[in-house]
């Protein structure tokens, strides 16, 4: 309810006016009331009024002269003045005084209840217009803020005491700190209300909101390339784990109770804030791996224990362009699968699942290129793995993608009719497939199961799939052995055999020119 003040020196005139109206109905309550303006001035000082009605003539400070002086101290006061005098010249002198508005005496209801229409109407307006100032002042300083916080944990501005203390003052003086990065995962099977950027501030800001009732002081960067990041200060025993506990609980909530899933990553915990932009890496790299473990979790730095990076990106980049040169979808399709199941095991690496993405993006662009095909909407050229990896937020997604852009790619191929060496190529390719276990195996073999010249056979294989057959069989013999090693077979003569080498050291060489290591190692055994 807003405040108003009637002044009157004739008390029958004020009792009137109390009962002339609903004032409530309007938005108004009768705050206080005095028959001079002295009076009606000394109350202003004790009461906040939003609106004061004035008679003119008044003993000790008339009504102009209170006007005059109200308008001056209290520059959002509304004041209406009363007058029994009609002339223009009345009407101007309040106006200057500082009235919005005036009514002629006896006064007329309806006119009155205009009056307070009008009066209300202002006051609301003038209440929004303050209350959007303020929240463009509040964003302004969330804005800069966070900028600040944001530029100091990428370590684009050095820390400094004074700006610490300005935007981040609940966190000095803590024991430890971790740096926490979080996002709204991009999965299906989520309930899609409103619009997506503000559904997920809103996700990602319930865990924020669940922190900080538990108490936790923190310092945010706010939302910049689809994450939050968080400092967080750390007292006590046990203060990382109750953090995390927390952490989970409010992810936890979000699945169960149907709304968009997010992750979180943790950096490890530092107590030198100079290590504030590594704990940022690490929040954001730990989160990144919502990737390849799956969202709706916390995955913290610490905890992530990733095998080894093993460089086997020729054998990833080479049989994708055979594949694609075969033009047999199924067997695409069927390869990405592959790749993609291996990286759901909970130790893959985010590193090497981003180097295989690089890897099938260039086979993809090298086939359009060889075919002359028009490659924009498949493979931009100026593709990330990391990003494409980030963006798509899931195995199933970017599985999806890589098999959809393979197919578009096909299909534009299709266009063109398939040679005859295409087809004795792609026969080739699947009867090394079945057979290339065989130690027997070799150009002879293959040319006569299939019915051709031996010679004819090596210059269409390596035309249309850019290997030879003999590379194409190794290709199939160490993708074998690669697959028996990460499943635990430690007997590297039992591999090697296995995948048609009845000499295992000639076995191990092969195997470490592919992938560059040897398969000792590469199964985790010592040398």
């Amino acid at each position: 309810m807003r405040e108003v003040l009637l002044l009157d020196d004739e008390y029958l005139v004020r009792e009137r006016l109390k009962r002339a109206v609903d004032w409530e109905a309007y938005g108004f309550r009768i705050a206080g009331e005095a028959e001079n303006g002295e009076d009606g001035l000394a109350l202003l000082d004790q009461l906040k009024v939003d609106l004061a009605i004035v008679d003119i003539n008044m003993p000790i400070v008339d009504g102009l002269e209170f006007a005059r002086l109200a308008s001056s101290r209290y520059p959002g006061l509304r004041m209406a003045i009363l007058t029994g005098y009609g002339t223009f010249d009345y009407a101007q002198a309040a106006i200057r005084a500082g009235a919005r508005d005036y009514l002629l005496k006896p006064i007329d209801r309806d006119e009155f209840k205009a009056l307070l229409a009008r009066m209300e109407a202002e006051l609301r307006k003038e209440s929004e217009e303050q209350e959007r100032l303020r929240d463009a002042i509040r964003e302004s300083e969330s804005i800069v803020r966070d900028r600040w916080v944001r530029e100091w944990l990428d370590g684009a501005i050095p820390w400094e005491a004074e700006q610490f203390g300005k935007y981040c003052p609940t966190l000095a003086g803590k024991e430890r700190y971790v740096v926490l990065a979080a996002a709204a995962d991009k999965e299906d099977g989520c309930r899609e209300d409103g619009d997506g950027a503000v559904r997920d501030r809103e996700v990602v800001g319930a865990v924020e909101d669940a922190m900080a009732t538990a108490g936790f002081r923190l310092g945010t960067g706010g939302d910049a390339e689809g994450r939050r990041t968080w400092v967080v200060g750390l007292d006590g025993e046990g203060a990382e784990e109750a953090l995390a506990r927390i952490c989970r609980a409010a992810l936890s909530f979000l699945g169960e109770e149907g709304f968009s899933r997010a992750s979180v990553g943790m950096s490890d915990p530092f107590d030198d804030w100079v290590l504030a932009p590594e704990a940022a890496r690490q929040a954001s790299y730990a989160l990144a791996y919502r990737t390849l473990r799956g969202g709706g979790r916390l995955l913290r730095h610490g905890e992530l224990n990733a095998r080894p990076l093993v460089t086997k990106g020729m054998s990833v980049r080479d049989r994708m362009l055979i594949l694609l040169r075969l033009g047999n979808e199924a067997a695409v399709a069927g390869a990405i699968d592959e790749w993609m199941a291996e990286y759901r095991a909970p130790d893959a690496s985010l590193e090497q699942f981003c180097l295989l993405l690089g890897e099938l993006a260039a086979a993809f662009s090298l086939y359009a290129s060889e075919r002359r095909l028009e490659a924009d909407g498949i493979v931009p050229a100026s593709l990330q793995p990391f990003e494409l990896a980030w963006s798509l937020g899931s195995l199933e997604r970017i599985r999806e993608w890589l098999r959809g852009q393979s197919a578009l790619l096909l299909g534009r191929a299709a266009g063109e009719p398939r040679r005859a060496t295409s087809l004795l190529a792609e026969k080739a390719k699947e009867y090394i497939d079945r057979e290339f276990a065989d130690p027997e195996l070799d150009l002879n073999v293959i040319a006569g199961a299939i019915s051709v010249n031996s010679s004819y056979l090596s210059r269409v294989f390596k035309q249309e799939t850019g290997c030879t057959v003999i590379e194409y069989v190794t290709l199939c013999r160490m993708a074998r052995a690669k697959e028996l090693l990460e499943r635990g077979v430690r007997n590297l003569s039992y591999v090697s055999e296995a995948v048609g080498y009845s000499d295992a050291l000639y076995f191990s060489k092969c195997f470490k020119k592919l992938y560059g290591v040897p398969p000792s190692r590469f199964a985790g055994m010592p040398n």
